[in-house]
Parts: structure tokens; sequence; C-alpha cells
């Protein structure tokens, strides 16, 4: 008797959490349409070259952790409007996390738009002055 109603709270207090959860955020989105996916996947590219230049900045030391997306302003300013591009066609992804199957991978692939946005915001404070050596510049901005 004790086991029954021990599930019985577990599964109360669990349902009780998941309309919690429900109600506040928002799910992953998941995409399955030729367009979609080929959007959702050249965004990614993008913040992964960005991501790259930011850890061989912090690798480099050439600037405070939390400042190293602050020494491409070019390609910080193309990922944003990469994004803000996106969410012009697609309102709906705004603050969501999209996720799609590769048919060359194994795995499934995702990205947060919110979580993005939220990384690209942060203020980048006198950053020039932090410079402790050559900003590794990405091809063509040279």
């Amino acid at each position: 008797m004790r086991l029954l109603i021990g599930c019985l709270f577990l599964l109360v207090s669990n349902q009780v959490g998941a309309d919690d959860v429900t109600t506040t955020s928002k799910h992953p989105l998941a995409l399955h349409y030729s367009l979609e996916l080929a959007e959702a996947k050249a965004l990614s590219r993008e913040v992964d070259q960005l991501l790259t230049k930011i850890r061989q900045c912090t690798v480099a030391e050439l600037a405070p952790v939390g400042q190293c997306h602050c020494q491409y302003p070019n390609k910080l300013a193309s990922v944003k409007q990469s994004i803000n591009e996106l969410l012009k066609k697609h309102p709906d992804w705004d603050d969501r996390a999209l996720l799609w199957w590769d048919k060359q991978t194994p795995y499934a692939s995702s990205i947060h738009l919110g979580g993005v946005q939220r990384q690209l915001d942060q203020p980048c404070h006198a950053v020039v002055t932090t410079i402790r050596g050559p900003m590794i510049p990405f091809p063509g901005e040279e």
C-alpha cells in the first residue's frame, strides 16, 4: 500500500512540475522542411565560425574571456543580422531551440536562438585597450 501511495505521489508531483514548465518555456522546434533545414544549418555554421574564433582568442588570451566575441565585430554583426533576418521569416522561432536531423550524421543537431542572442548581446567594454596581441582575422577581413 505504501508503494502505491508513493507512486501516486510521484506521479502527481511530476505532473504539477511538468505543467509549470510548459507554461513558462517554449519547447524545442523540430525542423523537417528542406528550406527550414538549410536556414538553420547556415546559421549554425555561421555561429560555429564565430565560436571557433572566440575559442582561439580565449586560448591566445587576446582579451578577457567574456570579451573575446567583441574582437570580431564584423562577424558578430553578421551573425546578429542573420538571426534577425531568420526571425523576420520565422517569428515563432524566437527564443526557441531548433532541432534537426542530418542524413550525414547519426545524431541530431540543434541551436537555441535565444541563447545565442543573449550571448552575443553581452556588452563590449573598451576591448581595444585590453588587447595584448594581434587579432586573428577571418578570411577576407584582413
